[in-house]
């Protein structure tokens, strides 16, 4: 009868590792049997029957990881389909290019589509809707002295931008009047545009006894 001699080795009696390191084999049995595997070639870390696992601390020069859910997550770099994500200082940006999720390039451009909206459409809309709410008004004052029934003076700032058409409309509610002694009549004012000026012509239907000093004031809408 043959006798096959094994030589067994109790692993409680071998010296104990502090450390493993790259070149520290480790035993591995699988469907090829029973093989070793070089320390430095771990890959995989599977501690639970999910595929999950929990670290406290963990260090590696390259790591391939599916799904990562963590608390607080700190790194040099970040980087998305191979695009490192930006840092911008402080400023004001309207372009932007993001990478799955990752802030990639920033920048800032005059004529961009919102910049033209404000200028084009946002402002003159604003605009025209105030100019309807809050009309504008034409003031202005005017002197003179006269002891005759009908006289003429003009308001003397000019309507620059106040069209020929307006000036024809003032109707005489427009114009105020005061006098110097005080007359009692309801004059009558015919209005004229003259070289960018409203020139009046007062017909008091009246001949006052002395000279009469006249304060005029026109306001009006337009």
């Amino acid at each position: 009868m043959a006798t096959n001699q094994v030589n067994i080795v109790n692993l409680l009696s071998l010296p104990k590792a502090q450390t493993l390191l790259p070149g520290n084999y480790l035993i591995v049995q699988n469907d090829l049997g029973t093989q070793i595997i070089d320390w430095d070639d771990v890959a995989v870390l599977k501690l639970d029957d999910l595929g999950g696992a929990t670290i406290a601390s963990l260090t590696a020069t390259n790591m391939v990881v599916g799904t990562l859910i963590s608390s607080f997550l700190s790194a040099s770099n970040y980087y998305s389909e191979g695009q490192t994500g930006t840092l911008a200082p402080s400023g004001y940006y309207n372009v932007f290019t993001v990478t799955n999720g990752l802030m990639t390039e920033t920048d800032y451009k005059i004529g961009s589509p919102e910049y033209l909206d404000i200028i084009n459409t946002q402002i003159p809309t604003v605009t025209s809707q105030l100019a309807n709410i809050f009309k504008q008004l034409y003031i202005d004052y005017q002197t003179a002295t006269s002891t005759t029934s009908t006289f003429s003076f003009q308001f003397p700032n000019p309507f620059s931008d106040i069209s020929s058409a307006w000036v024809n409309d003032v109707q005489p509610v427009d114009i105020q009047w005061t006098c110097t002694p005080t007359i009692t009549c309801i004059p009558q004012f015919t209005t004229s545009f003259n070289g960018g000026k409203l020139d009046v012509v007062v017909d008091l239907n009246y001949v006052p006894p002395s000279s009469v000093s006249y304060g005029f004031k026109i306001i009006r809408e337009y």
